[in-house]
């Protein structure tokens, strides 16, 4: 079976593409498969649309039945992005103490200003869980490091 090597240059949509020929199927099939419109599979093969999810990367590769990476174009790269409040969505001078809070043995209590001689306000918690999933789901990483310290509150 001959592997198909693409260079960097080949976006996704371009090789979704090539794999759904290869697989036989026609843009009305696959759209099919991924409950999709045929309009919406035919703008992310020009490259008129991204595939901006993971999740739909994934689904793309199970109907194609091959590999996620071999429609993904060279190493992750990660950008900053724009938040509501113009901030840039990645704080790199936080990471390190978000990491450092994490992989101590107590690092999510720490992290979430939790210790072990203060009552616990169980709502309080939850919601601060919450929305430090939400942060590091979204890279809000400059919104979830004063989680740690309570300036958030």
């Amino acid at each position: 079976m001959m592997t198909m090597r693409f260079d960097d240059t080949a976006s996704t949509g371009e090789r979704i593409a090539y794999y759904r020929r290869r697989r036989g199927y026609s843009q009305v099939v696959l759209s099919g498969l991924l409950g999709r419109s045929e309009e919406w599979l035919s703008q992310i093969e020009r490259g008129a649309r991204d595939v901006d999810r993971l999740s739909t990367i994934l689904q793309i590769a199970e109907a194609l039945r091959i590999e996620p990476t071999k429609l993904l174009p060279g190493p992750f790269q990660s950008h900053p992005r724009q938040t509501n409040s113009g901030t840039l969505g990645t704080a790199p001078d936080f990471v390190p103490d978000i990491e450092t809070a994490m992989l101590r043995y107590d690092g999510m209590a720490s992290f979430l200003g939790v210790s072990d001689q203060e009552a616990v306000d169980t709502a309080d918690l939850e919601n601060r869980v919450s929305l430090a999933f939400v942060c590091s789901q979204t890279e809000q990483w400059s919104r979830m490091a004063p989680l740690g310290s309570g300036h958030d509150r």
